[in-house]
Formats: C-alpha cells, structure tokens, sequence
C-alpha cells in the first residue's frame, strides 16, 4: 500500500497530485486527484486508502469509488444517483416536481455525457446560449440553480463531482445575459376571476378543516391596493 505525493509547478501557482495505491491479496485498486494545497491532498489520501484496505478484507473486494472520484463520471451518471438519494428522502424533503422535470432536462441534455474532469464554463455557455432560442434568461436560470444545487450534494450522493458553478460563473452568466430574473406581469383579475377565487377560498374555510379566513385576506388585500 502506498500514497505518493507529485508536485507539479503551474502559471497558478502550484498544485500536489496525490496517488493513492493499494494491493493486497486478490485486490487492487488506484485513484488520483490533484489539490491546491498539501494537507487536503494528504486527508483525502487517507481515508481513500483506509476505504481501500477495509474493502480489501471482504471475502469478494469490489472497490467502485475510483471512477467518481477521479472525475471519470459523467454528468448523467451522477444525476442518476442524486434521483435516487432524492427518492430515499421523506416526500417532505426532496425536491420539487419543477425542479426534478430540470434534472431530467441535464440528463437528456448533450452536457450530461461530459466527464466531471471534462466539463467547462464555456460548456455550460453555450447550453444557456441555446436554450434561449426557447426558453428566457429566467428559465435557465431556474435551470443552472436546481443544477448547482444537485452537485453541492456529492457528499450526500456519496460520489465526487466537480463543482463547476461557482458564484463567479453565475456573474459571468448574468453579465452574458444568458440567466436573469423573472418579468413582472401587471394583470388585473376581472371582476368574475375575484368572485369565483372567493368563492374557493370561502369553500375551503367551511370546511371543517379551514382555519385561516383566505377570503377575507384576499378582499383585505385588494381594499388595501385600493387605497394606495
């Protein structure tokens, strides 16, 4: 069992690869992955090769983690397995039906077959590029969110992937045009729509489960709009 330290001088400044290798009996196994500082790569080493020697001992070793945290994963794979740590969750917890039909959208989409060490800013550019020619600055934006949101949760999905939007990207977006905020409709319901709300919000209240008075909140509100 071993762990090699490679230093590597770049532009940036420099960077430590990290080699994990263990073999043992029947059993072999290997990672890599680069750090920008010494103490991340050597923690992270560690409990790799400790992951290593437990599964190791098994009767029948089978040691899956190399692909994920190397990067060698695709976008869709990951995707995969966040659906599935979602639908492990109480219903309560997971996420919404709009922001799972976005996860499906990444899934289907030509950016789900890129690798994690793969996957770039300008990638993710020009996906939110094309979508425009259907979809608005906000509809990607909602899209890039619940995307962003699925990745910060490789720790709970159990598989590394590269976090490639960061709060720099997400300006870099907005600068670009390519994300925005959503447009402000100013319509004004009719007299029959006010009605036929109240005549819902009322129903509900009657029922022997209602117990905020909505109707009244909502003709409140609308005296309320009236005035100013």
């Amino acid at each position: 069992m071993s762990i090699y330290c490679d230093t590597r001088k770049r532009k940036k400044g420099t960077v430590y690869k990290f080699i994990v290798q263990v073999m043992k009996k029947h059993f072999v196994a290997k990672e890599q992955m680069t750090f920008p500082d010494k103490p991340s790569g050597r923690a992270w080493a560690k409990q790799v090769e400790k992951e290593m020697l437990r599964e190791a001992e098994k009767e029948e070793p089978k040691y899956e983690a190399a692909q994920s945290r190397t990067g060698d994963i695709t976008l869709k794979s990951y995707l995969e397995h966040y659906r599935l740590k979602q639908g492990t969750l109480p219903e309560e917890k997971q996420i919404s039906y709009r922001d799972m039909q976005a996860i499906k959208f990444w899934e289907k989409s030509w950016l789900a077959e890129k690798r994690s060490n793969e996957i770039t800013e300008q990638d993710l550019i020009k996906i939110l590029d094309e979508r425009l020619e259907t979809v608005t600055p906000s509809t990607n934006h909602l899209y890039v969110s619940v995307l962003r949101r699925a990745v910060s949760w490789q720790k709970r999905v159990g598989i590394y992937f590269k976090s490639f939007i960061n709060d720099e990207v997400m300006k870099e977006l907005w600068k670009l045009g390519l994300v925005g905020k959503s447009r402000r409709h100013d319509i004004r319901p009719t007299e029959e729509q006010i009605l036929q709300l109240y005549q819902v919000l009322l129903a509900g209240y009657n029922k022997p489960t209602g117990t905020i008075p909505h109707h009244h909140i909502m003709m409140f509100s609308i005296y309320i709009q009236h005035l100013s």
